[in-house]
């Protein structure tokens, strides 16, 4: 019917991106136009979706939701409004992802456009929104998260298959059985298309985690970390934009002891993608942990995932806050959480809170509950506090902290 034009075949989630609405004001048509345009063309560079041209439909077009979801089978319907701001010569727009199905709110933002907006014009915008839905966490793949979608769409698109399931691996099972599993569909997919950025750099995310979170036993710490740059690397020459990457190639610098090539790679990142929350959030953490507490609290406080209770991020933000001496906060966020999480690091961190306010009993079988997650702890607990705290008098007080209930630690 002329409404909107398919590309087939899907390369991954389906995102269909309607026209722009816009208050009659001199200006705001041509904002309204050019804007939709320019997010739909940016949303088409991640190759792990399929966007659908629905620009000549209004957002409230009768039938959108039907288009949406029974026409071209997409997930999520991307919609916006442009109206005259307060600041002369200024529009502010608003725009949304709604799921397509059950047709909920996923995720709505504001941005200022025009002469004297903070926000830049209709280019930076766009930019910014396809980043924060599209890339690797951005919005669109943890929606796909969802069960019902993950099932509806499971190994149609092998790249949208693989960035959901990865997610899912972080934010909710962090396990050596997951990760194999990612190992290999990972590696079977790069056999297959060797330029696919993504999968470089979730390749280069697993193997940092064999040794990271001990998902190989006793990887060595230099090879291993060195073979994650060498991935990292070669998908920031394949797409020199994926922040992801090179936040990533930080934190391998990180765990090598380099504190000033951590600084340089995250600074690196944060000009690719200064709004991103979980770099932001990380970066925060390592400054912490590194000793660097302006710096880290800075980014921690831009961050802002206090919220965020996926287990990987909780731990992240105690051992932020122990290290800022938020010693209150960080025991009362840590407490809060389940006692049955499969992130063994989650319970090291509920360890050191309990055993740092003196709750000696319940630290130890917090740290009984990581090492039977994680064995290896058993007998490199000192190379687990290594890992993590990179500043020597913090390192020192959490060593004196933990080791000794090891022998206290329940079997």
């Amino acid at each position: 019917n002329g409404y909107a034009s398919f590309v087939a075949p899907p390369a991954g989630p389906g995102v269909m991106v309607a026209g722009f609405a816009c208050i009659l004001a001199p200006g705001a048509r041509h904002i309204a136009v050019g804007l939709a345009r320019l997010l739909y063309e940016e949303l088409t560079r991640y190759r792990w979706l399929y966007i659908v041209d629905a620009l000549a439909l209004a957002p409230s077009q009768p039938g959108l939701f039907e288009q949406c979801g029974d026409r071209y089978e997409c997930q999520f319907l991307l919609r916006g409004n442009v109206a005259p701001s307060a600041t002369p010569d200024t529009y502010r727009v608003s725009i949304e992802l709604l799921d397509a199905i059950t047709r909920g709110l996923l995720w709505r933002s504001e941005y200022d456009v025009g002469p004297g907006a903070t926000d830049g014009g209709e280019a930076d915008v766009a930019v910014a929104v396809a980043q924060v839905l599209a890339q690797p966490f951005g919005i669109v793949t943890i929606a796909g998260l969802n069960t019902r979608h993950e099932a509806r769409y499971e190994g149609r698109w092998s790249a949208a298959d693989l960035a959901m399931r990865f997610n899912l691996y972080l934010a909710i099972a962090l396990t050596p059985q997951r990760h194999a599993d990612l190992l290999g569909r990972t590696r079977a997919m790069l056999d297959g298309a060797p330029h696919f950025a993504l999968g470089w750099k979730i390749l280069g995310s697993l193997t940092r985690d064999e040794y990271v979170f001990r998902m190989r036993a006793r990887a060595p710490r230099v090879q291993t970390l060195q073979r994650a740059a060498e991935c990292f690397e070669r998908a920031l020459m394949l797409d020199p934009l994926m922040s992801r990457a090179a936040f990533l190639l930080a934190t391998v610098r990180y765990f090598l002891g380099d504190l000033d090539g951590f600084e340089h790679w995250l600074q690196r990142a944060l000009a690719l993608h200064g709004s991103h929350p979980e770099q932001n959030h990380w970066g925060g953490v390592f400054l912490c942990l590194a000793g660097r507490h302006a710096e880290g609290s800075a980014l921690l406080e831009r961050a802002d995932m206090t919220h965020h209770h996926a287990p990987l991020y909780r731990a992240g933000t105690v051992l932020g806050w122990y290290a800022l001496g938020r010693q209150d906060e960080a025991l009362a966020a840590v407490q809060a959480l389940p006692d049955d999480s499969p992130v063994y690091v989650l319970h090291v961190a509920r360890a050191l809170l309990l055993a740092s306010s003196g709750q000696r009993a319940p630290a130890a079988a917090a740290l009984a509950r990581a090492i039977r997650l994680q064995p290896e702890l058993q007998e490199d607990l000192q190379g687990e506090v290594d890992k993590w705290f990179l500043a020597p008098a913090l390192a020192a007080r959490v060593a004196s902290l933990l080791l000794p209930l090891q022998a206290a630690a329940p079997g």
